[in-house]
């Protein structure tokens, strides 16, 4: 067999993706890329390509085949046909020494209207060839922003497989795209990430400048989460300050970054109850004061019920129900509105009413405020919490909460006194200097994942992709964090139950994957909450359905670090349960690059499916993972398509997007 040197024609994949563009520019698609012809080298290289090539050596690498030996190629050849997510093609390769010859991918494209044959009424496709109606939906689907093909030469044959991480074969005819208008000009192109309208071709193109940076926003800083249970503790304000309250210094620092998400509400295009607020200039982080939890200070008596207290419009009161004296939320993060029932006049910036909910928003998102104090005591099984602020008392409730502004994105945007770091994550002016959030990063960075608390709301998956899943995209962009925040414990020192674990070479960040979400579709009827059990490729679990906003399923099951039992030494988790053990293996397995979730509510339980592409369920004593070196550096990022080092986790990231995006 003589096998084709990929290295010596990179130009296979230049064509690759103009022909595609030539055929999406006719119906108003983005284009898959944006690019000079001549800079797209081979995937040997492709770490190093310019990030905004939009051609996924990853894809590639998963549409990967090997060569048969000579006595099967012509069973290869009838074979090898088009799957639910790949395409491909073979031809007779005439003459293999040829310095030139047509493309592979060009010879199966259509050609013609007449193979096209695209329905102007309903966009089905009429081809009357079952493949010209698969390679229309690869280089037609509107939610294909990516394509990677691997090409070989087997004998005689010529075999090509291409993949988008969409679906290519549908068992009914879809319809491609959704009818619209092309865009003309930059504002009419609206998706994350393709905000420049490609006038000429009337398709939206990335953003080249804006590929040059890395986000500085955090993923789901609009979406609200939760520490897990705390251990009870009671401990002077500041290690100095005996006021009484039964809260820990722990907490009282949970209490500040809790009310720093608050504000970093308004800084960051998060809708609200009543829509997107404008941001604010000089927008500043509070801070903790002993002496605002003296002045909070209340004792328990006979009277003390959750009716009668109340909120006195300069205090913010609330309790919650205590089960448990030892481990128990915090009270300040439960008690503490959801974030779509704000109520904060976008036009404005003024809140219209007394409410609990409005004391809230006056005490801890004004503009004034700057330092925060919280008294907590326990009375009988409730837990009761009074906070005070600085914020002027004399102002009326109708007062805009703040001027609206710009956002800081570097130092020079804070200007006040005392407030001349910019935290641009939060897009909030900081009291701390870079060394102390540097200090205090690296002191988080085996902090226990947190949960999300997400409306239930069944979305499409990404642009147009429905699988019938009663997630949001919120919660599939929940999933990825998660997965990449536990990957980040294991390459950050810190201990899993049994000691210091040991790092990953070569880690990645998972991407969410609507393929991987049909793939795990499954059906209410017959289900039963006590035999949905993983298997060796789905990891599945059930429990009671909460309805409305609730903890996200994925994140319900998250593990606490104490409780992963990795075994430093052999990278086996035998010693924990068998349910954390299929979790885990879901999660940290360095071969998982992509995760897709289906997750439905039959009856009284929500259940949720999990595939990944790999396995699962595994022997007890088979290791997670064999230990090496975390990046620390890009150079150190050395597979195909993950050529970024995100320093801050020692995780390689995707070098042709964010990897957050749902593909």
């Amino acid at each position: 067999m003589a096998v084709l040197d990929r290295r010596k024609h990179p130009r296979v994949r230049q064509w690759v993706i103009p022909q595609n563009a030539r055929h999406r520019k006719a119906h108003g698609c983005h284009p898959i890329t944006s690019f000079d012809a001549g800079s797209i080298k081979s995937c040997t290289e492709c770490a190093n390509c310019s990030i905004f090539q939009r051609y996924s050596c990853a894809l590639e690498a998963d549409a990967k085949f090997e060569c048969l030996p000579a006595t099967y190629e012509r069973k290869v050849y009838d074979s090898f046909v088009n799957d639910k997510y790949t395409w491909r093609a073979v031809n007779k390769h005439a003459n293999k020494n040829m310095a030139f010859y047509w493309s592979i991918f060009k010879t199966h494209s259509p050609w013609n209207p007449t193979t096209m044959m695209i329905d102007p009424d309903n966009q089905t496709t009429l081809a009357l060839n079952p493949f010209d109606k698969d390679t229309i939906r690869l280089i037609l689907s509107p939610d294909v922003t990516e394509i990677g093909c691997f090409r070989k030469i087997c004998g005689e044959y010529e075999y090509i497989a291409c993949k988008t991480g969409q679906v290519v074969v549908t068992k009914e005819d879809k319809p491609l795209y959704t009818p619209g208008k092309r865009c003309q000009i930059d504002s009419d192109c609206t998706l994350p990430g393709y905000p420049r309208c490609d006038a000429d071709s009337g398709l939206c193109d990335i953003d080249l400048n804006a590929k040059l940076e890395k986000s500085i926003v955090p993923p789901l800083v609009c979406i609200q989460q939760f520490s897990i249970y705390m251990r009870s503790s009671k401990e002077k304000c500041n290690g100095v300050y005996d006021t009484g309250s039964d809260h820990s210094q722990a907490e009282r620092n949970k209490i500040v970054v809790f009310v720093n998400k608050f504000r970093a509400l308004i800084n960051n295009n998060c809708t609200l109850c009543l829509g997107v607020l404008k941001p604010a200039s000089n927008y500043r982080k509070v801070k903790y004061s002993c002496a605002l939890e003296i002045e909070s200070q209340f004792e328990c008596s006979t009277n003390s019920t959750t009716d009668n207290f109340k909120d006195d419009g300069l205090t913010w009161k609330d309790s919650v129900y205590l089960p448990s004296k030892t481990w128990r939320s915090s009270s300040f993060e439960v008690s503490t509105p959801v974030f779509d029932h704000l109520l904060v006049d976008p036009d404005t910036q003024a809140v219209n009413n007394t409410s609990n909910i409005a004391v809230f928003i006056r005490l801890f998102m004004s503009e004034d405020v700057t330092e925060v104090g919280c008294f907590v005591k326990v009375c009988g099984n409730q837990e009761y919490i009074a906070c005070r602020t600085n914020h002027d008392r004399n102002l009326p409730n109708n007062e805009p909460l703040y001027t609206p502004g710009r956002r800081c994105n570097s130092d020079a945007d804070c200007t006040l006194p005392g407030y001349n770091v910019c935290d641009a994550s939060l897009g909030l002016c900081d009291y701390k200097t870079h060394h102390e959030l540097k200090k205090e990063a690296l002191s988080n960075k085996c902090e226990i994942v947190r949960f999300f608390r997400i409306e239930t709301s069944a979305e499409k998956c990404g642009l147009n992709y429905d699988t019938g899943s009663a997630m949001s995209n919120k919660e599939r962009e929940s999933i990825v964090y998660i997965v990449n925040q536990y990957r980040k414990l294991v390459n950050n020192n810190c201990d899993l139950g049994k000691g210091v674990v040991r790092h990953v070479t070569n880690y990645r960040k998972v991407k969410y994957s609507c393929a991987f979400e049909e793939e795990a579709k499954f059906e209410c009827s017959n289900l039963n909450d006590t035999t949905f059990y993983s298997d060796k490729n789905t990891w599945r679990y059930a429990k009671y359905a909460d309805l409305g906003y609730r903890t996200t399923i994925f994140g319900f099951v998250c593990p606490w670090n104490q409780f992963m039992m990795i075994d430093p030494d052999h990278q086996t988790i035998s010693e924990t349960s068998e349910s954390i053990r299929d979790y885990l293996r879901l999660i940290l397995s360095p071969e998982v690059t992509e995760i897709g979730c289906f997750n439905k509510i039959c009856g009284d339980y929500e259940y949720i499916a999990c595939k990944s592409g790999h396995t699962v369920v595994a022997p007890k004593g088979k290791p997670l993972y064999k230990p090496g070196h975390r990046c620390l550096a890009d150079e150190d990022c050395t597979l195909p398509g993950y050529g970024i080092c995100d320093t801050d986790s020692g995780l390689c990231e995707a070098d042709f997007g964010n990897h957050l995006h749902i593909i």
